[in-house]
């Protein structure tokens, strides 16, 4: 019943989704990359399922697994009792539903990727919002496919119940016991070669065109080191402590700190108007409320007056909560405020949460 490509479908689809899974319910931001690599593996599945829909043999088709609303309702109302070898109606309906979910799993996988974490090939035109928006829907359509496949699998456990059909097994063989009885698919012969000389040929223009775009400069963040003032900020504020990125705090606190160099956090860092002017405009023209990462977008509403620390801002102290504790069990770790003991790209403003690496905490001798 089941041909081979169906079959390795199936079950690679089953590695594939049970990574994704994993990897996004319990391992995320660290585990981003592993969790792109499933969702890669799934969309390259799910584009040969649709072709296959249409190019495999007949209980493959999608002829074969599409049923009208009035049979769905019968069998789940058990009044139809017909022994189907191929996708009963809502072994069907499960199968259209999962695709679709997978589908759109990987259409706002995509969008959470590029608008919020500022990657792949929609960065250059998704804001953070867009991004965060679509994470909301990415999530529910994750839920939504553990409730699928527990429905499957719920299915499998009845029908083997009340039919003895030992349907995962027919999946492993690819064979179903035969009964004079049983409702077969139409038949149909697979066009194996040009399926999949479609599915390289579409596979391989996604893939560069991807690779093209992701390319692009992203929306949300840009480089600050061909600023004129930039060398000047790195000269005179990175020598003494970690170079906090403009993005983190408001122009007003930018503005405000210049201002009282004299008394910078109980030190005298005064600077001649010459210099400390272009990096005073350096600051307040790249403070947060013009740039769209996460970073960006969480600390934009400061409390009043404006803080002279991303430490004193409330989304910080929440998000922060466990490092504040950390830094005092770890002496290499200095001050809550140095970002780039966990963070390798704090200077270039990003915050990618795939990048964050928390140091050991010191086990007291």
């Amino acid at each position: 019943m089941w041909d081979l490509p169906t079959r390795v479908f199936h079950w690679t689809l089953v590695v594939a989704v049970s990574a994704a899974l994993v990897t996004g319910f319990f391992l995320l931001p660290q585990a981003l990359d592993p969790h792109l690599t499933a969702g890669g593996i799934v969309a390259l599945l799910v584009l040969f399922r649709v072709l296959w829909a249409f190019l495999g043999s007949g209980p493959s088709r999608l002829s074969a697994a599409l049923f009208s609303p009035r049979r769905i309702l019968d069998r789940l109302r058990g009044r139809d009792h017909a022994r189907y070898l191929g996708h009963n109606p809502l072994a069907g309906l499960v199968l259209a539903l999962v695709v679709v979910a997978l589908g759109a799993l990987v259409v706002t996988g995509l969008i959470v990727l590029g608008g919020e974490e500022q990657r792949g090939p929609l960065r250059a035109w998704l804001p953070w919002s867009v991004g965060s928006s679509g994470k909301e829907v990415h999530e529910f359509l994750a839920w939504a496919l553990v409730a699928g496949i527990v429905l499957h699998l719920a299915g499998l456990l009845h029908e083997g119940r009340t039919r003895r059909e030992p349907l995962a097994r027919s999946m492993i063989t690819g064979r179903r016991r035969a009964n004079p009885s049983g409702i077969l698919p139409a038949p149909a012969r697979a066009r194996t070669p040009l399926a999949l000389l479609l599915l390289a040929a579409l596979s391989l223009s996604v893939g560069l065109g991807a690779r093209e775009l992701a390319q692009l400069p992203p929306s949300g963040w840009r480089s600050l080191e061909s600023e004129p003032a930039y060398a000047a900020f790195e000269a005179e504020c990175g020598t003494c402590h970690t170079l906090y990125h403009p993005s983190l705090l408001p122009a007003a606190s930018w503005t405000l700190m210049m201002a009282t160099l004299d008394e910078h956090f109980g030190e005298d860092a005064s600077l001649s108007q010459s210099k400390a002017e272009p990096i005073t405009s350096l600051l307040a023209d790249n403070a947060n409320a013009t740039w769209d990462t996460e970073a960006a977008n969480r600390l934009r509403t400061p409390p009043v007056p404006p803080p002279l620390a991303v430490t004193e801002l409330p989304w910080w102290k929440h998000r922060h909560a466990a490092v504040l504790e950390e830094a005092e069990r770890t002496p290499s770790l200095g001050s809550p405020g140095n970002c780039e003991a966990c963070h390798p790209d704090a200077v270039a403003g990003r915050f990618a949460g795939e990048l964050i690496h928390p140091p050991v905490p010191e086990t007291p001798r």
